[in-house]
């Protein structure tokens, strides 16, 4: 059973899609679709079955793909372990990050870490905080830039910094004329647009303590969509201090929040330094360095 037969199979079962699969893999529909029933074939048993929205693992393919993962991630760590007895930092690293920290404070980070490791390449993903965790869990990313708290106790977490969620309003909107931090209670029923998870992690507990009822009426897991969208009117949101205040054209204006706003917490999150190479080490420190508040 081949590496790249693993890797077919793993990628498909992470997106539950094969044209996504392939994509990922740069290779074609019917190339994956072969290694995938090479592995079939070898084990004996079907590990996927078709559905009307891709595929599903069947229960041999749910027994047998978190085998599959942990013997890929062993193998690259054997091959990167060997590679850097010459002391350079070569191979791949995967990091993931939530979108706000992706767009607005990664960059430098990845310069820095081009200059250091020039040989490596790095891999980025963006997602949401509990995509991010999954994916870091099964070894399919090295590190992870994301809200807390973690769900999974097994994996390692330091917390890099912590800020105030911020208001964005309309320009001219009666909350930014006060020019001073505002209570939660001040938004009281105005409209709200908010990504889907975030209420649930920061933004619902919050409003919980402070008795009130968000009036959600736009979901949307684009921040530059929901910041657009502010800015014609639609609506306000809370929103991470980074993203709003490091914005290159904002169409709207950011309000403070006093008393009762809520708190992001955002850390570096991994399986452990012995599953890191020398690559992910040396990006980890320039992670710590540069972003722990």
């Amino acid at each position: 059973m081949t590496a790249s037969n693993l890797e077919a199979f793993v990628a498909v079962a992470a997106h539950l899609k094969l044209t996504v699969a392939a994509r990922q893999l740069r290779i074609s529909q019917p190339a994956l679709s072969r290694r995938i029933k090479s592995v079939e074939a070898e084990l004996g048993a079907p590990l996927l079955v078709r559905t009307s929205r891709g595929v599903a693992l069947t229960p041999a393919g749910e027994r047998f793909v978190g085998h599959a993962r942990r013997a890929l991630a062993a193998l690259r760590t054997g091959v990167d372990e060997v590679k850097e007895l010459s002391g350079r930092a070569i191979g791949g690293v995967a990091l993931g990050a939530i979108p706000s920290v992706g767009t607005y404070l990664l960059p430098p980070v990845v310069a820095m870490m081009r200059r250091a490791c020039p040989e490596v390449t790095l891999r980025l993903a963006e997602g949401v905080s509990s995509v991010l965790e999954e994916r870091v869990a099964r070894g399919e990313l090295d590190l992870a830039l994301l809200t807390l708290p973690l769900r999974r106790l097994e994996l390692v977490v330091q917390k890099l910094w912590e800020e105030h969620l911020v208001l964005v309003v309309p320009r001219g909107h009666r909350l930014a004329r006060l020019r001073q931090p505002i209570p939660l209670s001040a938004i009281g029923d105005e409209p709200q647009l908010v990504f889907p998870r975030l209420p649930d992690s920061v933004v619902g507990p919050a409003f919980e303590q402070s008795g009130l009822t968000p009036n959600v009426v736009i979901e949307t897991e684009s921040a530059e969509s929901l910041l657009q969208m502010v800015g014609r009117g639609l609506g306000v949101a809370l929103m991470r201090s980074s993203l709003a205040l490091n914005h290159p054209k904002p169409t709207f204006s950011v309000v403070r929040v006093g008393r009762g706003a809520p708190i992001r917490r955002v850390g570096l999150v991994h399986r452990g330094d012995e599953s890191l190479s020398l690559g992910a080490r040396t990006l980890k420190q320039l992670l710590v360095k540069n972003l722990r508040g």
